[in-house]
């Protein structure tokens, strides 16, 4: 059982277009909930949520795809969804993090945002408790954008004393390259960007790789939101 959720069934829908991820999260939710509703992204899912069925999902746990997450419509297809359901909690699930998209979904009144690359075995099950409470719950990796304003400045202010080959190297590193394809391609030595790579992560405290990973993301992210 789900801590602080009731006895009785709590019944949940799951969305995704990937059939892997349907596979995933009926497994995570076994052992807590009845699955009553499995379907697909667009027309499809609208279109069963207004149908007449036996039994109403009281949760629907959304997967929204990157692309998806990017474009303007997001807010316009869950306000679509809580018309046509106006009772159903909605918990999204995304790959990816864009903070002014994720500050939306949450003033039209989602119930929890996941990040895929949080622990989804511990974070789903908390998402579902504070759907039940009335709550909002946020992954960790999505939480750092609802944090007080003064936390997100020092950061971004971190992110800013980096120099520009700095901050050129970091963000190839999170792009995906290595350290030798970024000398290659800045026509530096390994040693060079190495060292550009090390001092950038002592200014911003990170000691991993990980760590670093995550925060140029979400830095980037940042950097499109009005005032910075």
């Amino acid at each position: 059982m789900i801590r602080n959720m009731p006895n009785q069934c709590f019944t949940v829908a799951l969305a995704s277009d990937e059939p892997i991820v349907i596979t995933g999260l009926r497994s995570l939710l076994a052992d807590y909930a009845d699955v009553v509703l499995t379907a697909s992204l667009g027309e499809g899912l609208l279109n069963q949520l207004s149908s007449h069925q036996p039994v109403k999902p009281q949760v629907l746990v959304i997967d929204l795809p990157l692309e998806f997450m990017g474009s303007r419509n997001v807010s316009r297809f869950i306000q679509r969804l809580q018309q046509l359901a106006p009772e159903l909690m909605l918990v999204v699930l995304t790959n990816e993090t864009y903070a002014l998209t994720l500050r939306k979904l949450k003033a039209i009144g989602v119930r929890a945002l996941l990040s895929k690359k949080d622990d989804l075995v511990l974070c789903l099950p908390k998402a579902l408790a504070a759907c039940h409470q009335g709550g909002f719950f946020t992954s960790p990796l999505i939480r750092q954008y609802f944090e007080p304003v003064d936390n997100v400045m020092h950061a971004h202010q971190q992110y800013s004393s980096l120099t520009l080959r700095e901050l050129e190297v970091i963000r190839l590193y999170a792009r995906g390259m290595r350290v030798k394809e970024i000398a290659s391609l800045l026509k530096r030595s390994v040693c060079t960007v190495a060292v550009h790579k090390h001092n950038a992560m002592q200014k911003l405290a990170i000691t991993s790789n990980m760590q670093l990973l995550h925060y140029v993301q979400s830095q980037d992210r940042l950097s499109d939101m009005p005032g910075y």
